[in-house]
């Protein structure tokens, strides 16, 4: 009877960036809101991170939990404009309220309430294509904002800029 070989798996691990704390949608990421963590090589994230170095100062697209892989789509980058019409940029407008409702892929129109109760709202861009989504403040509080990030042309970033020491409201579209 012949003994038989035993077998030694090693289990390859990679070292993968995650998530030390919860980073919420939009916030900075600063080196200490993350660390490294071995990974099981063959079920490693796609477009995980090996080096946090280069992930601080960027921003996080939506909620990272503790102990989340960092992943290229989990961070705000170029991406959002790639595949936009020659001519449209990703353009901010903080809008007032939650946008709970408001999600990546919608439409919506950015309408500048009157001072005055007598006087007509302002549309300042009309079904434009919501990019991102990026609290700006506490969800629940009750001074509550939201960034959103949507496609537009020079005259629509105009409009947006002149409105942009205020908080301006947004409504959801049908797509065009």
């Amino acid at each position: 009877m012949s003994a038989l070989p035993k077998r030694h798996h090693t289990a390859e691990t990679a070292l993968v960036v995650v998530a030390s704390q919860p980073i919420a949608a939009g916030a900075l990421i600063a080196g200490s809101d993350l660390t490294l963590r071995r990974w099981p090589a063959g079920i490693r994230p796609p477009g995980a991170f090996a080096a946090a170095a280069s992930l601080s100062g960027r921003r996080a697209a939506g909620p990272i939990g503790i102990d989340e892989p960092v992943t290229k789509t989990r961070l705000v980058d170029d991406s959002l404009t790639r595949g936009l019409a020659p001519g449209l940029a990703a353009v901010p407008v903080t809008i007032t309220g939650t946008a709970a409702l408001i999600h990546s892929g919608d439409y919506v129109d950015v309408i500048d309430p009157p001072a005055d109760a007598t006087a007509a709202p302002l549309v300042l861009a009309e079904r434009v294509l919501v990019l991102a989504v990026l609290p700006t403040t506490e969800v629940g509080s009750a001074d509550a904002a939201t960034e959103l990030l949507v496609a537009g042309d020079r005259a629509t970033e105009l409009r947006l800029s002149s409105a942009a020491a205020r908080r301006v409201l947004a409504s959801l579209r049908s797509p065009p």
